[in-house]
């Protein structure tokens, strides 16, 4: 197993395909999921429904001090940037309608709620900041441009009909009978009629001074959020807003989201929690309660006597405000935030994960940065049961029988006792100069790698002991040990073999170079199979391990970052492209034969008995298993085939000082082409609405924009879209 530190995971940048037109799996089916994040939340009945990072989350909340989760609906969708997928939900009726930035809406048929279908997708704009719905239609708010409307009376062909041009970055929404506010960052408030939502009119206008977050709406009265607190206007007359009122707590931060019930407005404070103003004298709000969440509080809603508070990485609070003046959290479901790397043993898994802003920072212990204990009594429903506190971002974890050690990307090394697994006890601590990426248990010894390998001696759990530090200047991205032999894979030294019968002298005994960058390995019987990074899945014959030998290659779609191996099969980590399945029964032809594809690139991956377990980051743990099919056309697995539109991996990537991007159309089409920034600023347009022959074609890019002056190395995205598909892919300029 091996992942990416929480600090590494911050900088990745995804690109996915279209759902409309990439096929999210083959023989490998979803069985469950825990998320990382809960984004947005909307209360109807007795159920929480989530926006998670990688799709929609139902809780049952009917008992309030203890919400369990009932389904999960994974959501493909091309995106742009990971912080934020998935950031707006509403429901209306027996639909929820989901959004994010560079993907479609999603409209859910929650009619019954364990069992949630897809039923329907719009394109959105690129940059959806938020969505209601009702009679009919569903708004979305495009942060860059404005308001859209979009008809669900049958949500199988919902499509736009309207829209409203809005400068100052669309935010919030509140829909009023025929009437949307909309909250802008920098203009303040905006009134549209929407009586025909073929011809939307903007009929009012507010400056409330900048920094908009959300609008709710009650009566005659309109509570703008923003800054460090809310402004009431009342919109009787809605051509004429007028301000009436302003309460601030600034002292507290900015203001996130608004919810108004009743007497009571209640404010989500982005770093504080929440805070409940009265509002009966709107000329004189006042602040009566305040319930304090650490954490980064962002979307609530009111409903009954408890306000469900998203938080993010910590998952969704409920707070009490039976009592307005002394309200209290009541319940919690919480998440894993940032899941980097899972071992699973019996009916659980313990995964390393959780965030923390500032690893030295001592007023960041309130992070839930840590060991987390997930119940798999019912795959298809994981249920946190335990949980130990560190304050720095993690990257490795082990489990042994009672023991199991964590490693950081900075320098801790922890060992717990989970002879109780609903409540993991740190036993020990210690701080590793380099930290470590990956951890191996075997008998009385963790092997760590990262900066060399590290061999600690766990004998005594309390007082772990360092017996060698092995290799010490090189990088090594993962450790298997097998017998007395350990398998390192060494970055661009590719596969190195070592003699570990004695952990305190090492020897290297064998080596072979692997053909890129070998990011992780795995063995099994004499073979020893490499994730490759942009090579794919790389085998060794290793029957002689002072002379490891390449027999077998398969090459994957994307990056392939981690591997595991069980019976016939290869399991590849293949970052941007899922888990992709390879039959490894011919060692020396190995051939891909299924794949799934997860919003979020893939951090670690490991199996356990018929399942396969996957991290991706905030997206959480994925429970998968495999069922493989055989005698596939290659075309099934890859899209390769000019049958169907494909936009192509550029080659080479990274590249200096050009590259080649390669597409497939299956018809004559005009094309698009064109090269963004990791801002989403349009680089260089490649083509431009050009009419292009069916087949294979490519165009070249020079690293430069349209003003033909080079630009600097970093990440861009290169765009294909024709009337039907659009697909976005990443590429490394290199200098």
């Amino acid at each position: 197993m091996k992942c990416l530190g929480a600090s590494a995971f911050l900088f990745l940048l995804i690109f996915t395909s279209d759902i409309t037109m990439a096929q999210e799996s083959l023989g490998v089916d979803f069985v469950g999921h825990l998320p990382g994040t809960i984004e947005d939340v909307h209360i109807q009945g007795d159920y929480a429904f989530c926006a998670a990072q990688c799709g929609l989350l139902v809780l049952d909340v009917s008992t309030v001090t203890d919400p369990v989760q009932v389904a999960f609906l994974p959501l493909y969708h091309e995106v742009h940037i990971f912080l934020g997928l998935y950031r707006g939900i509403t429901v209306d009726g027996d639909f929820a309608y989901l959004v994010g930035p560079w993907g479609p809406l999603q409209i859910i048929d929650i009619s019954q709620p364990a069992a949630p279908v897809l039923v329907g997708t719009c394109d959105a704009p690129e940059y959806a900041y938020d969505v209601v719905a009702g009679g009919g239609f569903a708004y979305i708010t495009d942060e860059n441009e404005g308001l859209r409307i979009i008809d669900v009376s049958d949500p199988a062909v919902a499509h736009q009909v309207g829209f409203v041009a809005i400068p100052g970055r669309s935010r919030g929404l509140a829909l009023d009978e025929s009437t949307v506010y909309v909250a802008t960052y920098i203009d303040g408030l905006r009134i549209i009629d929407v009586g025909n939502p073929a011809a939307p009119v903007e009929v009012g206008v507010f400056d409330a001074g900048g920094s908009g977050r959300s609008v709710d709406v009650a009566g005659d009265l309109a509570f703008i959020s923003g800054g460090g607190g809310i402004r009431i206007l009342d919109v009787g007359e809605p051509a004429a807003p007028v301000e009436v009122g302003v309460f601030t707590a600034a002292e507290f931060g900015s203001v996130f989201d608004v919810d108004v019930l009743g007497n009571y407005a209640y404010l989500s404070y982005v770093a504080t929690g929440i805070r409940v103003v009265d509002i009966r004298d709107p000329e004189m709000p006042f602040e009566v309660g305040a319930c304090d969440i650490y954490g980064p509080s962002t979307h609530l809603m009111v409903s009954g006597n408890h306000a469900y508070l998203a938080t993010g990485y910590r998952g969704l609070h409920i707070v009490n405000f039976e009592k307005p003046e002394d309200p209290a959290t009541e319940g919690w479901y919480f998440t894993l935030g940032i899941a980097d790397d899972v071992s699973v043993e019996a009916e659980n898994a313990y995964v390393a994960g959780g965030y923390t802003c500032d690893a030295k920072d001592g007023a960041s212990k309130e992070g839930t940065s840590g060991f987390f204990v997930v119940s798999l009594e019912d795959p298809s429903l994981p249920a946190l049961t335990g949980f130990s506190p560190i304050y720095e971002p993690t990257s490795g974890v082990a489990v042994d029988g009672t023991r199991a050690c964590l490693v950081t990307g900075y320098d801790g090394f922890y060992c717990y006792d989970v002879s109780d697994p609903s409540s993991p006890e740190e036993v020990s601590g210690l701080t590793l100069t380099g930290g470590a990426q990956t951890v191996q248990l075997v008998g009385d010894l963790a092997y760590l790698a990262h900066s060399g390998l590290r061999i600690m001696d766990i004998s005594n759990p309390a007082e772990p002991v360092e017996v060698v530090h092995f290799h010490e200047h090189q990088t090594v991205n993962d450790v298997q040990v097998i017998g007395s032999i350990a398998y390192l894979a060494e970055y661009q030294d590719g596969l190195i073999v070592v003699d570990v019968s004695d952990p305190a002298d090492p020897v290297e005994i064998g080596r072979a170079p692997a053909p890129y960058r070998a990011e992780a390995v795995a063995v099994q019987a004499d073979h020893a199979y490499v994730a490759d990074w942009r090579e794919g899945l790389i085998v060794f014959d290793i029957s002689d391990p002072t002379f490891p030998v390449q027999v077998g290659k398969c090459a994957t779609p994307e990056y392939a970052f981690d591997v595991a191996v069980s019976g016939n099969f290869a399991y590849v980590a293949d970052q941007f492209a899922g888990i992709r399945v390879i039959d490894v029964s011919v060692p020396s032809a190995p051939v891909e034969v299924g794949f799934y594809k997860i919003l979020l690139p893939i951090l670690s991956v490991t199996t356990h008995g018929k399942y396969i377990y996957a991290t991706c980051g905030y997206g959480g743990l994925f429970v998968l298993s495999n069922d493989p099919v055989a005698g596939l056309d290659p075309d099934d697995l890859v899209p390769d085939s000019p049958s169907r539109n494909v936009l192509r991996q550029n080659h080479p990537n990274p590249f200096n000082p050009s590259t080649v991007i390669r597409f497939d159309l299956p018809e004559t089409a005009p094309v698009s082409l064109r090269v963004f920034d990791v801002t989403g600023r349009l680089v260089r347009v490649l083509l431009g609405n050009e009419t292009v022959p069916a087949g294979t074609n490519e165009a070249a890019w020079n690293g430069r924009d349209d003003s033909g002056r080079a630009v600097g190395a970093g990440v861009y995205f290169y765009r294909l879209e024709t009337a039907t598909y659009t697909e976005t892919r990443g590429m490394s300029l290199v200098k």
